[in-house]
């Protein structure tokens, strides 16, 4: 849809969940989600941003030439940000979730759990976790690259998992 945009082209976007990836086309177009089907109007017109274009081409030549341009960076940054925003999913994050909560239907089990590789996934997990399963217990953390203190539990290399019988099943 994207490409579509930039060209002129009026564009459609549907969408069944709304993803933060694209958060920022909700500041060019409306994006319309499985319930707003019935609302959708078939014939957009081509979306106008020339203006904002030339804006965004200056920001990137002048980054590119080292020429400090705060107020443009600004300008581009408020144009974004100030949208009305919905609530977002995050695509890797969704699959992961759906399985959490099909498995673990006992919300006040005492279930344990190991992470692999310390990455943003790692983060909303625990997260997602933590809130909906009060009583679950991070139990280790694996990491090819980092030993860090993640939530508490120091990582190990994903070699030391045939130390830990208590996940292998």
């Amino acid at each position: 849809s994207v490409p579509c945009i930039a060209a002129g082209i009026p564009t459609v976007i549907v969408r069944d969940k709304y993803s933060y990836r694209f958060a920022w086309l909700e500041r060019l177009c409306r994006t319309y989600l499985s319930d707003e089907f019935s609302k959708i109007d078939w014939n957009p017109g081509s979306i106008e941003y020339e203006e904002h274009k030339e804006l965004l081409l200056k920001v990137t030549a002048d980054r590119i030439n080292g020429t400090d341009n705060e107020s443009d960076i600004r300008k581009t940054h408020e144009f974004y940000m100030n949208r009305e925003r919905r609530e977002y999913i995050v695509d890797a994050f969704y699959s992961l979730k759906r399985f959490i909560t099909e498995t673990w239907t006992d919300r006040s089990f005492h279930y344990e759990y190991a992470v692999w590789g310390l990455t943003q996934m790692s983060e909303i997990t625990f997260s997602y976790i933590e809130s909906n399963y009060p009583n679950a217990r991070l139990m280790h953390v694996y990491d090819k690259y980092r030993n860090l203190d993640f939530q508490g539990v120091v990582s190990r290399l994903p070699e030391d998992i045939a130390n830990n019988f208590d996940e292998i099943q």
